[in-house]
């Protein structure tokens, strides 16, 4: 089709559209040399302090916004000063009870955990033999299951053998990686309280490179992105947090054992669309039926509850319109982007790919509008 490319933005919104396209292939495909890996990895070390330093101020940015325009709104002077300090003690405080609350729980958790796999294997092969018992199975097919039974039992306490060594090896990374930290700390500050100096840096490159028009074009596309990549992750956050929060109060409740681990677990699953309440799901309730096979029933029933009720009226009122996506092309995002980048990718690829989806929306209305027909896709349902 033929664009007019001296229309609003449509030219800047091609190519930003064609760039980050290019751009994602052609990584996939540098990555794999060797040499490029190990210059990226490089570069992406010494980048890091300043790559956390922006991921914790646009994190802790909503926080401030909420000091200024809602707590310290009378306050003529040091307005900014004195709502970073606020916002970071806040965050400071939700860390702190993180650790003192969360983390010897977990850590509590896994090893009593590990300590207990071989009482509960036997406690596992006595409820399944009870069950034979009952069933009357011939003698060879009850061989049959048992092989199986003891090669999953083996598989899976191999799986939990590791976790203690895995879990202690990260503790010592994040700890490895506290200067890191400490300095993504000072650039978030620095990037708070500077931070409509370094966008009206931004805005002054694009008018300096770009034509006016242009210029206007790529910082709608900018403002876009944060309203789509704020809303998104701030919702997912939240929803992560009351998911997480529901799950250990509900275990608690019906004293199923390791609430604190497996809320913990449910909750951070969550964050992934369609397949996080499985990822965390399975593996949780494999936790619980070692320790007891019939709470590991009632923790599926409780899951499943909990699910129906986030995905039904948690999720909607949390998130909103905030993604603009249908079910179908959340999942679409969902798994390419995770074929394509992992986990990161499950998590990030909803609001990129609404980001550019509404760029490719506005190309088609803004065609449709030049030849006069009606932009709703209604218009065109049989």
């Amino acid at each position: 089709m033929h664009l007019q490319w001296n229309k609003k933005y449509t030219t800047i919104a091609v190519y930003a559209l064609i760039v980050i396209v290019l751009s994602i292939i052609l990584i996939n495909f540098l990555w794999k040399t060797p040499q490029f890996e190990k210059q990226f990895s490089n570069f992406f070390a010494i980048m890091m302090p300043f790559i956390i330093g922006a991921g914790l101020a646009y994190a802790i940015n909503f926080i401030l916004r909420f000091y200024e325009e809602k707590v310290f709104t009378s306050l003529k002077k040091h307005k900014r000063k004195v709502s970073i300090l606020f916002s970071y003690v806040t965050v400071i405080l939700i860390l702190l009870l993180i650790l003192q609350v969360l983390v010897p729980q977990l850590t509590q958790s896994v090893l009593q955990f590990v300590e207990g796999v071989p009482e509960y294997t036997n406690a596992l092969t006595a409820f399944i033999d009870g069950i034979f018992d009952r069933l009357r199975l011939s003698d060879n097919m009850q061989h049959q299951l048992n092989e199986r039974i003891r090669e999953l039992v083996e598989t899976f306490t191999g799986f939990v053998g590791d976790i203690a060594p895995v879990f202690l090896k990260s503790l010592i990374s994040i700890a490895t990686s506290a200067t890191n930290l400490f300095l993504g700390f000072v650039v978030s500050i620095y990037l708070l309280t500077e931070k409509e100096r370094f966008g009206g840096g931004i805005k002054r490159l694009c008018y300096t490179i770009f034509k006016n028009a242009h210029a206007r074009g790529i910082i709608r596309l900018f403002r876009r992105a944060d309203r789509i990549f704020g809303r998104y992750l701030r919702g997912i956050l939240i929803d992560a947090l009351i998911v997480g929060a529901m799950t250990t109060i509900s275990m608690l409740i019906f004293q199923i054992p390791y609430a604190v681990l497996i809320g913990f677990l449910v909750g951070i699953s969550n964050t992934i669309p369609y397949f996080g309440p499985f990822i965390g799901a399975i593996p949780s309730a494999l936790i619980v039926f070692f320790v007891d096979p019939i709470k590991a029933l009632w923790f599926l029933v409780l899951i499943l509850v909990i699910q129906q009720i986030d995905g039904n009226f948690i999720a909607p009122k949390i998130l909103g319109e905030s993604i603009g996506l249908s079910p179908f092309w959340v999942l679409f995002s969902t798994l390419v982007f995770g074929s394509l980048f992992g986990i990161p990718g499950m998590i990030l690829g909803v609001p990129v790919f609404a980001f550019l989806l509404s760029i490719i929306n506005n190309l088609i209305e803004m065609r449709l509008r030049q030849k006069s027909l009606p932009v709703e896709p209604e218009a065109y349902m049989d």
